[in-house]
């Protein structure tokens, strides 16, 4: 049993029986963490492992993995100066230079991080195109704050979130003619205030969640993380 064979079973759903699922998982966490968060995966494997990992109740870990700095990382690249993904992590260090010239460093394969970003940390999911969509994003202290934009063929999707204190704030912006699901990680109890509330089509309190059925138009939502 390997690291990528894993994420791949988990991926395609290959695994009927819950308990040999339950020791992939397993497995797949006490390897992340034995390899102190580092990428040890290839094209195939770095492309899923931080939704395979955020998927089966690990985004912490997910987190942990996107942030690490040690090579090879990431962020060990951007510590190096990359603006791009390189083809090979360490292609470009400070303190030696370049590895060899014949190494790309515009490699999207192991750029694959950004779709977790998009879909997860900030949590832009399509349903219908984009005409119906979700933004449920699961943010983390190891991170002060995320923004991003889509532009899908409905118009920009923004979804951002930012540590203030005791706070976490959402920015939220829907594009004309679409309907989103806005699903925030906690209770209706923990919502400070909304602006935009003539937009709020419908809510539903759950257990550790609330849901905001919304039409287009700008929300800041303010909540308490205490």
């Amino acid at each position: 049993m390997t690291y990528t064979t894993v994420l791949v079973a988990l991926h395609v759903d290959l695994i009927d029986d819950k308990n040999i699922v339950d020791r992939y998982v397993k497995f797949l966490k006490e390897t992340v963490e034995k390899d102190n968060y580092k990428i040890q995966t290839g094209f195939l494997g770095t492309a899923i492992v931080l939704p395979i990992l955020s998927r089966f109740g690990l985004t912490d870990v997910a987190y942990k993995k996107l942030t690490c700095t040690e090579n090879p990382s990431w962020l060990y690249e951007i510590l190096q100066g990359a603006t791009t993904v390189w083809e090979q992590w360490d292609a470009y260090t400070k303190a030696n230079g370049f590895k060899h010239r014949a190494i790309s460093l515009n490699h999207y394969s192991f750029g694959a991080a950004a779709e977790w970003i998009y879909s997860c940390a900030a949590g832009i999911k399509p349903r219908k195109a984009f005409d119906e969509f979700e933004i449920a994003p699961e943010p983390n202290r190891i991170i002060d704050s995320i923004a991003v934009e889509y532009d899908s063929e409905s118009g920009k999707i923004v979804s951002a979130w930012k540590y203030e204190g005791d706070n976490l704030i959402f920015d939220i912006e829907i594009p004309a003619n679409t309907v989103a699901t806005v699903k925030l990680p906690c209770g209706a109890d923990k919502i400070v205030s909304i602006s935009g509330k003539e937009g709020i089509i419908s809510t539903e309190n759950g257990e550790g969640y609330t849901e905001l059925s919304v039409v287009c138009g700008k929300y800041t939502i303010i909540t308490d993380t205490e």
